[in-house]
């Protein structure tokens, strides 16, 4: 009697073992999960944030997401800022957020893109901080290859050439080709050729500011220059890594609104740095009419809209033409000829990218 009792305490003590090793390898594989991606995770102190401003994006931010969940590192936290939704944007995230423990929904009640944005940021617990708007898409090794970009502590803002896609996720043709290096602040007047796709060291933003509010377009920009302004050293990465999404009914169609963004963004730059933006400002708002006399024809606007912004770009400086022969050129011919197929033996540049 007393060996069966006891070869049933062995027994028992060794199954009640084997539960308490499954048991505790069950509670220790949840949050191994990113490690598949690649890398360690700690989510008190990710290395980095992305920050997803959110406004009535039920559509796209599944998508936009799952390009951020499938880079080949691990280690980031992803902040989905809610500005005020009012579909069911908050029920996708909160959805996602289920089986993805890296993904915090935030509030702002502030409403804007620049809002939204400074409101994540704030929130952000990472070194570096990478902006993504909620219908954009990343490609899989979009943080690897900026992370390898800001090895070089002197690089605060790193970005890349980037694919125009339609609202399908399917490529529009153009692709970004800005310069990569040595931008400077008189630069960033005329064109914002980084768009709004950055990885930023989060000590710049300490350093340079947050974005301005009181921008509806175009704050990213004045950011970059306001940045550029005070020294911090712009890296761009010479591959495309991203995906921009044209969307019909964002600002960027609203071109008269970007104008008036633009003029807003020469006028806080003023203040900033005077002469800089004296000594630019007219090209600077010739290069803005180029972009909105393009974009006109892009989003299928009357031709006569067009050419209204060609005339005045030609009136307001017409040395545009020679400093910059080639893009001016290009945009010249779409408008007087907007059935013209233009060469591909390399992708349009895109000067200026609004915030859609």
């Amino acid at each position: 009697m007393f060996r069966f009792r006891l070869l049933t305490f062995l027994t028992l003590s060794r199954f009640i073992k084997i539960l308490n090793i499954i048991s505790d390898c069950n509670l220790r594989s949840v949050p191994r999960a990113p490690l598949e991606l690649g890398g360690a995770f700690d989510m008190n102190n990710p290395r980095v944030s992305v920050v997803i401003p959110c406004f009535n994006v039920a559509e796209t931010v599944s998508e936009t997401i799952a390009s951020v969940t499938a880079q080949t590192m691990a280690d980031f936290e992803i902040i989905a800022v809610d500005n005020r939704c009012t579909d069911n944007t908050i029920d996708v995230l909160s959805k996602i957020s289920i089986s993805e423990p890296r993904l915090r929904i935030i509030k702002e009640s502030v409403q804007g893109p620049s809002a939204a944005r400074n409101g994540g940021i704030r929130a952000a617990r990472g070194e570096f901080i990478a902006l993504l708007d909620a219908d954009d898409l990343w490609d899989a090794e979009y943080l690897e290859k900026h992370l390898a970009n800001l090895v070089d502590e002197q690089v605060g803002i790193s970005y890349a050439r980037v694919r125009m896609i339609d609202m399908e996720s399917q490529p529009t043709g153009p692709v970004t080709r800005p310069h990569l290096n040595d931008l400077t602040a008189s630069d960033l007047l005329r064109s914002n050729p980084c768009t709004a796709l950055l990885v930023v060291r989060a000590q710049v933003f300490e350093d340079v500011g947050f974005f301005d509010e009181d921008l509806r377009s175009a704050e990213d920009q004045e950011w970059l220059f306001r940045a550029a302004h005070r020294g911090v050293k712009l890296s761009g990465i010479d591959q495309v890594l991203a995906s921009y999404r044209i969307t019909p009914g964002g600002l960027t169609a609203n071109l008269d609104a970007m104008l008036d963004s633009h003029g807003k963004l020469l006028n806080a730059a003023a203040r900033i740095a005077p002469d800089v933006v004296a000594g630019n400002r007219r090209l600077a708002s010739a290069a803005m009419l180029r972009y909105c006399a393009r974009r006109s024809v892009e989003h299928g606007k009357s031709n006569d809209v067009a050419r209204r912004y060609l005339v005045q770009m030609l009136k307001t400086a017409p040395e545009l033409l020679l400093r910059e022969p080639l893009s001016t050129l290009k945009v010249i011919a779409r408008v007087l000829w907007p059935t013209m197929r233009l060469p591909k033996s390399r992708p349009v540049q895109v000067m200026q990218v609004g915030e859609t």
